[in-house]
């Protein structure tokens, strides 16, 4: 561990030059700790990178992880050039192929509840009256009585009940804490019934 105190007669020099960078950097120099016995410690070398790493971590603590993977496009490393083959081995050694074939697999596409209501509620009123839901209340009393999670659940339901999307043992959609996930497939069938509602509705 590096221990050594700068010198006083060092920093009160470096707080006299005419150039502000220099002053501000040894300005801390100059402040003092008390210890648990209430002796006075200079600040050194160590007890600044001990400071400077503990504000990096709370730093850390408080962001969201995001991990990118960058991968070369080609092995000239040629601006404007795409090696498919190279580019996807580096992808499938790194197990992402994977990731994103078990992903496909399950639940591809997700949505958030808003999203959800606001690109697909209109389609509740036709749901409605085909009698697809099991709830069969008026459209008031449907959107004010049910939280935000019930009325997407309802909703897809509704949309999604007694059509080729419904398989058997395995439920098109599910629903977590503040997204819906959809099986393969599904989501592009909303798109689709959403579609034909607008050519229906302009013809």
């Amino acid at each position: 561990k590096n221990t050594d105190t700068l010198p006083d007669d060092i920093i009160q020099c470096a707080l006299k030059s005419t150039n502000d960078l220099i002053q501000k950097a040894f300005l801390n120099d100059l402040t003092v700790r008390k210890t648990g016995r209430g002796s006075l410690v200079a600040t050194t070398v160590w007890t600044k990178f001990r400071s400077q790493l503990t504000n990096l971590m709370t730093e850390l603590e408080e962001t969201k992880t995001r991990y990118v993977r960058c991968i070369v496009p080609n092995k000239l490393k040629a601006p404007g050039v795409i090696d498919l083959h190279h580019s996807v081995s580096q992808l499938r050694y790194a197990g992402i192929v994977n990731a994103i074939t078990l992903s496909r697999s399950i639940f591809p596409n997700k949505m958030s509840f808003e999203n959800t209501l606001e690109r697909f509620g209109f389609l509740t009123i036709q749901a409605h009256n085909k009698t697809r839901t099991s709830r069969k209340t008026d459209g008031d009393r449907y959107m004010v009585q049910l939280g935000l999670k019930e009325k997407v659940e309802d909703l897809l339901q509704g949309l999604l009940t007694g059509t080729k999307m419904e398989k058997e043992g395995e439920k098109p959609f599910s629903c977590g804490k503040t997204w819906v996930y959809f099986r393969a497939g599904v989501l592009e069938y909303l798109e689709g019934e959403r579609l034909n509602v607008y050519e229906t509705i302009a013809t």
